[in-house]
């Protein structure tokens, strides 16, 4: 990986640095579980160091380039230069919040309103799936590829779940589709690059939610829209082809 990709690598930099908090923090979390608002101000305090903590890094990397991030929110060192550096140092902090082992980071790096470089790092299972733009994407130093025309099993797709979704739910239904909510949306886009889900349903992310995700998808083989096939605004899907036509094909009949 370092030979080939040394953006991704100073990425991995940032990211092995908030690992480290968030995977130490997350050691505690049991301890604190009879105090709520304890363990919200704890957590909330473990997403602002593992965010500090990317933020030292990349910055003295990339000084010029402007910072999206979910904590601090918009940092721009050049005003009118499109390099973004877009960061969630914990996405899944709900999970975080239980103890429920199951949370990422995700960073990606964005220029010139391309996405270029892109980390999604689950610190418990320590996978790393990254992409380059034009290199592909990977898991470890695994290649993904998703390059089968057809699906070769029951599909199975991520959705963020919403009190406002039966219709949605009873057309994936009706197509005998899994779904599955595991609210680390960055994590599920991943999960498509890899093969494990065949697409992802979400409304309103937030640019941290999905940017490192998206890349991972298209440069695994995916497809990517901000558009769905239905009068929903705001609507993001991602998958396999085959994965991705079949949840649009689906969602035409809500």
């Amino acid at each position: 990986m370092s030979t080939h990709a040394p953006l991704v690598n100073i990425i991995l930099k940032a990211v092995s640095s908030a690992s480290k908090v968030l995977v130490r923090d997350f050691g505690e979390v049991g301890f604190l579980q009879s105090s709520e608002k304890g363990l919200g101000s704890f957590v909330a305090k473990t997403d602002k160091r593992a965010e500090s903590a990317i933020y030292r890094v990349l910055k003295e990397h990339f000084p010029r380039h402007n910072f999206l991030m979910e904590e601090a929110g918009r940092i721009e060192a050049s005003p009118g230069l499109e390099s973004w550096l877009i960061v969630d140092p914990l996405d899944g902090s709900s999970n975080f919040f239980r103890g429920i082992p199951h949370f990422a980071i995700s960073v990606a790096v964005q220029e010139a309103g391309e996405l270029v470089a892109a980390v999604v790092y689950d610190p418990l299972k320590n996978e790393v799936f990254w992409a380059h733009k034009g290199m592909g994407a990977f898991l470890n130093r695994t290649r993904l590829r998703l390059n089968s025309p057809k699906l070769s099993c029951q599909p199975m797709f991520s959705m963020n779940l919403r009190r406002d979704q039966d219709s949605e739910l009873k057309a994936l239904r009706r197509i005998e589709a899994k779904v599955r909510s595991f609210g680390v949306t960055s994590l599920a886009l991943a999960y498509v690059a890899a093969g494990r889900f065949d697409g992802v349903l979400e409304w309103n992310p937030n640019p941290w939610d999905v940017a490192a995700g998206m890349l991972l998808v298209k440069e695994a083989g995916g497809q990517v829209s901000h558009k769905a096939p239905f009068e929903k605004k705001n609507a993001f899907m991602a998958g396999s082809i085959p994965g991705y036509i079949l949840l649009s094909q689906a969602l035409r009949t809500v």
